[in-house]
């Protein structure tokens, strides 16, 4: 069962570093809560599921809080706002754009990723850190580990290119459509305003305990304890079996011999070069050097610059360009070759040695063969103890002794919940990496008592988990949120009313009653705002999402807005716009540069509502509500 993992576990580890992913708007997909999906057999850790994908709670806690700390905010309110569910979104349509870049065959190479990493860690670099320190300290600031890298640069690279073929034919903004956008961005407005505060509304009736009752009920969700485990790992470690690993004399002489080729050199050739640009020159240093200059001054004689001498160097055959390779090796020690072109220019060089085949001897090369052989030989037994242990275990036997039969350590950890998360917002499970997801998913899948199969971790050790407590999804109950309970209805009712007043007075407004006339009638605290401006701040009374509305209204056209405090009236009394002809030319080439970025956002919306027509992502709204709600454990 464990054999398979084999080649992973020998694989070296690739450093990469996650880059940005454009975010974009819901497109084609159907994203829809069905409550009974995630009940009866489809596991609680999924925040969304379908068209193939699958995201666990613990991949999308660590996306939230990733994108949350470049906020500065915090996970209830970004839940308030909406803003969760974006991140849910774009995390939904980053998976689908990667499966569509695989599908295409857009896959980076080690050596593009190697650069992008390096480039990546220079500015750091720079700074006086070594380029692995810089590293570490990416990767801190991103939160994310080491191996989650991986495949993300490979992909973030693969969209890339996806990404801008896709919109490398957006086309540019012609100046009278810019002219009209700068005109429309720089517009100003005024309003008038009608606030009917909730907190202003009197004479609610206290709620009965029928009341009370149905509102908890009703937002039930609010007051979940979420379901918890408290486990035991058993770690299985390579160093534990070296007692059971012996590497012998001919064991070692054996593999030398096997791989002989390893550790011979083959026919090579010492060089000095020149490379210059012009034939000419190749050719008049060649004769400078035939007329008995050392090359390095017969380039400078003739170049003026000693950059086109490139020194001496070892070279085998297939390390050089082959009309190069041809010349050199069947010339002899001491002759001048070239000029011979290649795509760097035109080489003139001088053979100064002929190299032998060289062996290494085996005494040089012991100890590294020994360690490999070694290290090779711990792989395979810690494998077929990890094999072992999970038999054993399958089979109904106790984990105290195999734990000291083996010397496995263990610990007590703290109780969790789905998220990995103690009730101290702890990451129980941050020492685990990026396969921390799947042993947890892993885990809840068994109940008290019970043993977790034997599970391979980041660092290429095995764990083992013990159910010691499980406390399943509970709620608070009704007596310890009564009083909570009563402030909310009490709250909603004012809203209610305070709601029903301003419909009221919408409805008076639009009858053409002036504000004043409105306000006569039903109340509330009239204010007026000039100049509003699109892009600006919004009055702190007004808010983003008010300000926005302002500016999608006609002249004479009002609306009703929820604001933190209540309900806002609002009419629009004034639009203007700047005089034509009062924009500059940075103005213009800002509102340019600005469409074709929405353009190239647009393509990408419609080409993902095209690969995900008739897709359907189911989301699980009951476990995001739990884990960023009010009462959400986080």
């Amino acid at each position: 069962m464990l054999g398979a993992m084999r080649e992973g576990a020998k694989g070296g580890i690739l450093k990469v570093i996650l880059m940005g992913f454009m975010v974009m708007a819901v497109g084609g997909l159907v994203l829809m809560d069905v409550g009974g999906f995630f009940r009866g057999g489809v596991s609680s850790n999924v925040v969304a599921k379908g068209g193939g994908l699958s995201i666990s709670t613990v991949e999308f806690d660590k996306a939230v809080r990733r994108s949350l700390g470049r906020q500065g905010i915090g996970p209830q309110e970004a839940y308030r706002m909406g803003y969760i569910h974006s991140i849910l979104n774009n995390e939904i349509q980053m998976r689908l754009l990667t499966r569509e870049a695989a599908r295409l065959g857009l896959r980076a190479s080690d050596e593009l990723v190697r650069k992008q990493v390096e480039k990546l860690a220079e500015p750091l670099a720079r700074e006086g850190q070594s380029k692995k320190d810089a590293l570490k300290q990416i990767l801190r600031n991103q939160g994310i580990s080491e191996s989650e890298f991986i495949g993300s640069i490979r992909q973030e690279i693969g969209n890339a290119a996806l990404r801008n073929a896709l919109v490398s034919g957006v086309s540019l903004t012609p100046d009278i459509l810019a002219q009209d956008l700068y005109a429309a961005k720089n517009q100003t407005r005024s309003i008038e305003t009608l606030m009917f505060k909730t907190s202003s509304v009197e004479a609610i009736e206290k709620p009965s305990e029928e009341n009370l009752q149905k509102y908890y009920a009703a937002n039930k969700t609010d007051y979940a304890i979420p379901e918890t485990r408290r486990v035991t790992a058993a770690t299985l470690k390579k160093e534990m079996l070296q007692g059971r690993v012996d590497i012998s004399e001919d064991d070692l002489r054996n593999a030398y011999a096997e791989n002989i080729e390893l550790y011979t050199k083959p026919p090579r050739r010492n060089l000095e070069q020149a490379i210059v640009a012009s034939p000419k020159e190749a050719e008049d240093i060649a004769a400078k050097a035939k007329e008995g200059k050392s090359l390095k001054d017969a380039a400078l004689a003739v170049t003026g610059k000693t950059d086109a001498y490139l020194g001496a160097q070892d070279f085998q055959e297939n390390g050089l360009p082959e009309d190069l390779a041809a010349a050199v090796f069947q010339a002899e020690a001491g002759d001048i070759v070239g000029p011979v072109q290649s795509p760097l220019g035109w080489h003139v060089m001088v053979l100064a040695k002929i190299l032998d085949p060289e062996v290494t001897p085996f005494e040089q090369v012991k100890a590294d063969i020994k360690e490999e052989l070694l290290q090779t030989a711990l792989l395979d037994e810690l494998l077929e103890t990890a094999n072992m242990i999970d038999d054993r275990l399958a089979s109904g036997e106790a984990l105290e002794p195999i734990v000291q039969e083996f010397g496995l350590t263990t610990e007590k950890l703290p109780p969790f919940s789905q998220n990995g998360l103690s009730p101290e917002g702890k990451d129980v499970f941050k020492n685990y990496g990026a396969g921390k997801g799947e042993i947890i998913e892993t885990i809840f899948s068994y109940d008290s008592g019970e043993t977790t199969p034997v599970l391979e971790t980041e660092g290429g050790q095995f764990v083992v988990f013990r159910i010691d407590e499980s406390t399943p999804l509970d709620f608070k109950s009704f007596e310890s949120v009564k009083a909570e309970l009563k402030e909310k209805w009490i709250a909603a009712q004012k809203d209610l009313v305070a709601k029903v007043r301003a419909k009221e007075a919408l409805e008076k407004l639009d009858g053409g009653a002036s504000m004043e006339e409105v306000q006569k009638e039903f109340g509330g605290r009239l204010s007026s705002y000039r100049n509003l401006k699109r892009d600006a701040d919004a009055p702190k009374a007004l808010g983003p999402v008010v300000l926005s509305r302002v500016f999608s209204q006609e002249k004479g056209e009002s609306f009703l807005a929820e604001t933190g405090d209540g309900i806002l009236l609002a009419k629009i009394t004034d639009i203007s716009f700047p005089d034509s002809g009062a924009e500059k030319e940075s103005d213009l080439a800002a509102i340019k540069t600005s469409e074709k970025r929405a353009n190239a956002i647009e393509t990408l919306e419609r080409y993902v509502y095209h690969m995900s027509a008739n897709t359907e992502i189911r989301i699980n709204e009951r476990i995001i509500s739990q884990l960023y709600g009010e009462n959400g454990a986080n």
